[in-house]
């Protein structure tokens, strides 16, 4: 698409005129991460029965490593591009054409420095941080996945932008697809020792996916794609900051595993791993759809009306679904992760529990920061994600100096609740108004589950009590959200 002449709204960009409303996408995204879920924790059932906690951990690890180094040397770009493209329909600032072939090109490069970086330093990786409990070739193998995975998350970038939620959703569930199947017939064909390389393979089947898209929708790049140097200067300006941030989420999903190493051993970062991957999952039903859908039409938003009605549209979507759904996570409590993996993982249930409690203010304050992203105030959202990465952590390793495997989790509720107010405090500044009322809500069911569950009570009674909350919540909120988009309110 050309620049246009004057400043369109988002209704009145095509891309948005074309696009399907922000209750759709995050149904639509939605689904394919419910897709994605099922699928990881069919796996992860299967890792945790041929591998054990043990096994579970190394993978947790590497994968960690993997994505560090995808975020580097991908500088940004899978994130930025959405934003940057969304601007240039709206101000006419740079091509489409350029924007994008400059992307291209420098996750090309970076993919080539991944590698040869990572093979330099994986001995002292393998030993210094992983206490050879992996090798330097698969710390090489790793390597090379993150210079498969930086290409494939950019060209998904790209057609983020143009809001194709479809496309994106089907190409993240056919990778999901393809990481269970090649997961699941390694692992039990060679155990212990196939886990570098089925991340090398997944990655792999990543960017085949990603091309696929590409050239079933675009044609391929040649004839569309140009590139600039002055370009790429502007370009990395506006990325290479996002890398910080992006390195303090994905930088404390790596660090966390190393400090409950060092504090517990190897099985209890698979008891970890087990925990996180469900509170992950269900997440991504949420933040996919914030960075597919809700991040260009920030970055598109014309005027402070436009913003105010964004934010307050998508906080209710997140609040009104996620809420009921948490809960009635924490009504499931101590049978879930033996459910879901094997009795051996039941210890994890107490970081679980406390960690859904969190979660009911990380949703809405990811609402809030990415406001500050979509309207280029980059430094204040790069502050804003270290704060964070720095609370959880500390939380992280106070919580296990004072109650163990516990303390994870109780450490990471606390966390949310100081990056929660940090994330208010700062977007007031750019956003016209901030939706009060929901926020109360947040609040007061935060509240209350982390007071019941600080109590002690049965597991009948948390069954009761959050399982009636759960369905009360859904009974209210489901059908206004139904209804607000019936009247387009959504």
């Amino acid at each position: 698409m050309e620049p246009s002449s004057t400043a369109p709204t988002i209704e009145d960009s095509s891309e948005f005129r074309e696009s399907m409303g922000s209750l759709p996408a995050t149904l639509v995204v939605g689904a394919g991460a419910v897709v994605t879920l099922a699928l990881s924790v069919v796996t992860l059932k299967v890792y945790a029965l041929v591998l054990g906690p043990e096994g579970v951990g190394v993978l947790a690890l590497l994968q960690a490593l993997l994505n560090i180094a995808a975020i580097v040397f991908s500088f940004g770009l899978n994130v930025t591009v959405i934003g940057e493209l969304a601007r240039a329909d709206r101000e006419g600032s740079a091509s489409r054409s350029v924007l994008e072939g400059t992307a291209v090109l420098l996750a090309t490069i970076g993919a080539l420095i991944a590698v040869v970086v990572i093979s330099l330093v994986s001995g002292i990786v393998a030993e210094t941080i992983f206490e050879s409990h992996v090798d330097t070739a698969e710390i090489v193998l790793v390597g090379f996945a993150a210079s498969l995975t930086i290409p494939a998350w950019v060209l998904l970038a790209i057609q983020n932008a143009r809001h194709r939620i479809r496309v994106v959703t089907a190409a993240n569930v056919g990778t999901a697809m393809a990481a269970a199947a090649i997961g699941v017939a390694m692992a039990v064909a060679f155990g212990r020792g196939a886990l570098a390389p089925i991340l090398l393979i997944t990655a792999l089947a990543q960017l085949l996916i990603a091309l696929t898209a590409v050239r079933l929708f675009d044609g391929g790049f040649s004839r569309q794609l140009t590139f600039k140097w002055g370009s790429a200067a502007h370009v990395l300006r506006r990325s290479l900051p996002v890398v910080g941030s992006q390195m303090a989420g994905v930088g404390t999903a790596f660090l966390i595993p190393v400090l409950v190493l060092n504090f517990a051993g190897i099985p209890a970062v698979g008891l970890y791993r087990a925990a996180a991957a469900v509170s992950v999952g269900y997440l991504a039903f949420f933040l996919a759809s914030l960075t597919q859908d809700y991040l260009p039409r920030i970055a598109a938003a014309s005027d402070d009306n436009q913003l105010r009605d964004l934010l307050e549209r998508r906080m209710r979507i997140v609040i009104g679904i996620g809420g009921p759904l948490i809960v009635a996570l924490l009504a499931l409590g101590p049978r879930l992760l033996s459910a879901l993996y094997s009795p051996a993982f039941e210890p994890a249930n107490v970081i679980l529990q406390w960690a859904l409690v969190g979660d009911l203010l990380r949703l809405p304050a990811s609402v809030l920061s990415l406001v500050l992203l979509g309207k280029g105030a980059t430094s204040r959202y790069v502050m804003y994600e270290v704060a964070s990465a720095v609370t959880v952590l500390a939380g992280t390793v106070i919580g296990l100096k004072v109650a163990g495997l516990a303390g994870i989790g109780i450490g990471y509720a606390a966390a949310q609740v100081a990056n929660y107010a940090l994330v208010w405090t700062i977007v007031r500044r750019y956003a016209p108004a901030t939706p009060g009322r929901l926020q109360v809500v947040v609040m007061a069911l935060t509240a209350f589950t982390a007071g019941f569950l600080w109590i002690g009570v049965s597991d009948t009674a948390r069954l009761a009590v959050f399982g009636t909350v759960a369905v009360s919540l859904a009974l209210v909120a489901w059908p206004r959200l139904a209804r607000m988009h019936g009247r387009g309110a959504l």
